[in-house]
């Protein structure tokens, strides 16, 4: 009673994200849940504290904002008011469903980072699930059948380069969350480590000498990688350097795509689950859907839709498999996992049903081709066997330093197209007052074609193109032409033209525009404007081009790059298609030079002190402070960056 006493006058301060691992979480939400004060059913949404003045008369009398509330935002009241998902008007890019993609779903095990006790995998979208129970989540040998498992399904599914050396088919892994992409890519670096210790010590057993882990113990060769699993591995440490690359597609998040379709309503955060999302998608058929009640049945779910369980399930698989209870039951926990995977591939079969129903954009298959011309260097990498497992953690400084122009020239491309195709994303692009490259305009009138434009950037003397009308991305009207050129994609049929001086001068953001391909304009639409400069310099407004992302091709086999070109010219081909295994080699030969020599003795280096005393002892205990050490045992030809 006291506690109540003491919290009942404070004012809410919750966030649905931030304040779900407080005890009071519960107790705070059913309190606003229980008011009738429509601020606090705003800040149960987790709808920011400066944006709910200007969303209450939408949730009290149902009448339109102000436009400098981000549409986004303003969907996800509707949605939770009405039940009813709001369409984003973005058609489909994502690569789900079309030939190529392989379906995967994973149940973690919470007793091991890699830990895995089971894997529902989909060939081809027209097959059907296959699966596998793992009674050692832990094993090594878990992981090893897993990548098998999919090294095959990539088998089935990879297309090469023609005669002409046209890319082949990509090939995309769809996945529940971006948790099961994350476990996927581990697994691949763990296995990739082992190979290339493989691959060393094979070096030392093959000249006589004693194979040595790092820590100068004798080391046990684990098994080489099967073919198939080396496909795996590879493909998904591709996928792991690639992370960094908005526009590549090699695993598709099926959350993500389906979520870009539609607004949900609800907290934000509770987009992040597929099987949130799939309800919100067959309201759009009608289903309206009770988002509290949602909410509480996922989170008081026993399942969950992605490769983490929940704690109950965690805890019962878990003393199903092991003794904690007493007892092992090994039928029990068959039982469990494979209630898991129904559940799992059920939501993701009702996730790509509905994500079917979107139509698709223009671009889908641009996307795609783009994907597949990257995918390309990774089946040269592949054939070759050369740079194909480095591990995103052991690519070599120069390599990433070469990234970061491909890098940022990569998120730039991806920010012009999906403005192109997004029309929520690119109007509250244009609303905000820190983007210089995009503005809102209204048509004053169409003969001549006069605009205000909301922008103290883009006026008079502007080149500028419109991506939109009323909401609607002109590029997916039928008149305009899309491109795909060697180092550009070429847009044809988007109204662009120049700002020039308007018949109203009292008016200062009111400028006479004569666009190329105004015919769509009406007087009172609505358009986003861009810099037609900010896309690509041209002096003509024909089309407007946006720059192809760049490739990865630092230590890639180029295209003419075959079987016999290092061993035939060692020199001219040590920078791309140098074999893993010579690589390897000539590193444990430098390995054994340095050891024979005592650099890499951990014996001779002393304990590292803890000065700044980040590591709390217990009284009296030994510290590293109090060892004394022999400065005269440590090389002065060596520093300690050396040991790395």
């Amino acid at each position: 009673g006291d506690a109540k006493k003491f919290v009942d006058h404070l004012v809410a301060t919750f966030d649905p994200f931030g304040c779900s691992t407080c005890p009071l979480y519960g107790y705070c939400r059913d309190e606003l849940r229980a008011s009738d004060d429509p601020s606090n059913f705003l800040a149960e949404m987790g709808v920011p504290a400066n944006q709910r003045g200007a969303l209450l008369p939408l949730v009290t009398e149902g009448v339109e904002v102000p436009a400098s509330v981000p549409k986004s935002l303003v969907a996800r009241v509707r949605a939770t008011i009405s039940g009813q998902a709001i369409p984003t008007g973005k058609l489909r890019t994502d690569p789900v469903g079309l030939d190529g993609t392989v379906n995967i779903v994973l149940i973690k095990s919470d007793s091991g980072a890699l830990s895995v006790y089971g894997l529902g995998i989909q060939h081809t979208p027209e097959s059907e699930w296959s699966f596998a129970t793992f009674e050692q989540p832990n094993a090594e040998q878990t992981r090893r059948e897993i990548m098998a498992e999919i090294g095959q399904a990539i088998d089935v599914n990879l297309i090469g380069a023609d005669e002409d050396g046209n890319p082949g088919r990509p090939v995309h892994l769809v996945v529940p969350d971006s948790a099961t992409s994350d476990l996927l890519a581990s697994i691949a670096d763990s296995l990739a480590g082992a190979e290339l210790a493989r691959l060393r010590w094979s070096r030392d057993i093959e000249i006589g000498r004693t194979p040595l882990s790092f820590d100068g113990n004798p080391a046990t060769l684990p098994e080489p990688l099967t073919e198939r699993q080396r496909l795996a591995v590879s493909f998904l440490l591709e996928e792991d350097r690639a992370r960094a690359f908005q526009m590549r597609t090699s695993i598709v998040d099926l959350r993500a795509a389906l979520g870009a379709m539609f607004v949900a309503g609800g907290p934000k955060e509770e987009a992040g689950f597929l099987n949130y999302l799939v309800p919100w998608a067959e309201s759009l058929e009608g289903t309206l859907v009770d988002a509290r009640g949602l909410v509480d049945k996922r989170k008081q779910g026993l399942h969950t839709s992605g490769a983490k369980l929940s704690e109950t399930l965690s805890n019962a698989m878990f003393e199903s498999l092991t003794d904690t209870a007493g007892k092992q039951s090994i039928p029990r926990y068959r039982e469990l996992v494979a209630e898991a995977r129904q559940y799992r591939t059920e939501v993701f079969d009702n996730a790509v049903g509905a994500l079917s129903r979107f139509r698709s954009s223009k671009m889908r298959e641009l996307f795609r081709q783009l994907e597949a011309d990257a995918q390309q260097i990774w089946q040269r990498r592949l054939a070759l066997q050369s740079n194909d497992l480095v591990r995103f953690s052991s690519t070599p400084e120069f390599w990433r330093n070469s990234l970061v122009e491909v890098v940022e020239a990569d998120a730039l491309a991806a920010t012009q197209l999906r403005l192109l195709v997004d029309p929520t994303y690119a109007d509250e692009v244009a609303r905000d007052a820190s983007v210089r490259h995009l503005a809102i305009a209204s048509v004053v009138s169409t003969s001549p074609t006069v605009i205000d434009v909301e922008s103290r950037r883009i006026g008079l003397g502007s080149k500028a193109v419109a991506l939109q009308i009323n909401g609607q991305p002109i590029v997916e009207m039928g008149d305009v032409a899309l491109k795909l050129q060697a180092g550009t994609v070429s847009i044809t049929g988007l109204p662009a033209g120049t700002l020039e001086e308007g018949p109203d001068v009292e008016r200062a953001r009111r400028f006479a525009w004569s666009p190329n391909h105004g015919g769509r304009l009406a007087v009172g639409d609505q358009l986003v404007l861009a810099d037609f400069d900010w896309y690509y310099e041209l002096k003509r407004f024909n089309s407007m081009n946006v720059k192809r992302p760049p490739l990865d091709k630092t230590l890639a086999p180029k295209p003419d790059c075959d079987g016999d070109s290092y061993v035939n010219d060692p020199d001219g081909h040590s920078y791309c298609c140098k074999p893993h295994s010579v690589r390897e080699a000539e590193t444990s030969d430098y390995w054994a030079e340095r050891r024979s020599a005592g650099e890499m003795n951990p014996q001779v280096w002393p304990p590292i002190r803890d000065l700044d005393s980040f590591d709390v002892t217990a009284h009296g205990e030994v510290v590293a402070d109090e060892i004394k050490v022999d400065d005269a045992q440590v090389p002065e030809f060596a520093t300690i960056d050396e040991l790395d």
